[in-house]
């Protein structure tokens, strides 16, 4: 998930199941995200972000239907 520089808040995920990990690539940190329905909210912080894009990954189980 690229994370464009330009964007501000939180990233939203629709229709999507329980994930594994949700990680920034650039530290290999997690993020905090909170699920809300079948939605993913994701919280980058804002010390976190850059001037590049922000790749987010997001893992989920083996067998999952993402």
């Amino acid at each position: 998930l690229h994370v464009l520089p330009a964007h501000q808040g939180p990233v939203t995920l629709s229709k999507v199941s329980e994930p594994e990990a949700v990680l920034l690539m650039r530290t290999g940190r997690a993020l905090l995200y909170e699920r809300q329905g079948d939605g993913l909210t994701i919280a980058i912080p804002t010390d976190q972000r850059t001037d590049l894009d922000d790749v987010v990954a997001v893992r989920w189980p083996p067998g999952s239907p993402n």
